[in-house]
C-alpha cells in the first residue's frame, strides 16, 4: 500500500533553514488506471500546482514529466523520452482533469489534513478510463 507521509523539505536558499511541512503519495496503475507512477503531493516551492509522472518507479534522478492541476492540464516540464512523453502525456492530462478539483484541494489544504483524511483523498482519486 502506497502512504502519505509528512516529509520534511528544506524550502531553499534565503528562507533561514526553515521546513516546510508537505504531504506526498507515489500512486501505482492499480490506483490511477495509468501505467507507471503517478507522484502527488501538496504544495512545493513557488510554481503552479502540479503532479509529477514517472513511466516507472519514481526518484530523484529518473526522468519524469510534470503536469498542471487544472481542467486544462499542460505538460510543463519533461526528461522523458520523446517517445513516452507522446504516448503517455495524453493519458496524465486526462487522469488529471478527471481529478482536478480533488488534486488542486490537495495541493493547497492536504498539508493541515489528517492521515485518514489523506488516505480518504487518494481513495476517492478517479482512474482513468472512468468507469
Amino acid at each position: 500500500m502506497v502512504k502519505a507521509k509528512d516529509v520534511a523539505a528544506d524550502v531553499g536558499p534565503g528562507h533561514g533553514g526553515d521546513l516546510a511541512l508537505f504531504e506526498m503519495a507515489n500512486l501505482e496503475p492499480d490506483q490511477t488506471g495509468i501505467e507507471g507512477t503517478i507522484y502527488i503531493s501538496t504544495r512545493q516551492g513557488p510554481h503552479a500546482p502540479r503532479v509529477n509522472y514517472f513511466a516507472g518507479r519514481p526518484g530523484e534522478n529518473q526522468p519524469s514529466m510534470s503536469v498542471l492541476i487544472a481542467a486544462d492540464p499542460e505538460v510543463v516540464e519533461n526528461s522523458l523520452p520523446d517517445r513516452t512523453a507522446r504516448r503517455m502525456a495524453p493519458l496524465v492530462q486526462a487522469w488529471v482533469r478527471l481529478n482536478h478539483p480533488k488534486l488542486r484541494d490537495f495541493w493547497f489544504n492536504g498539508n493541515t489534513w489528517y492521515q485518514r483524511e489523506v488516505e480518504a483523498f487518494i481513495a476517492g482519486l478517479e482512474k482513468y478510463p472512468p468507469s
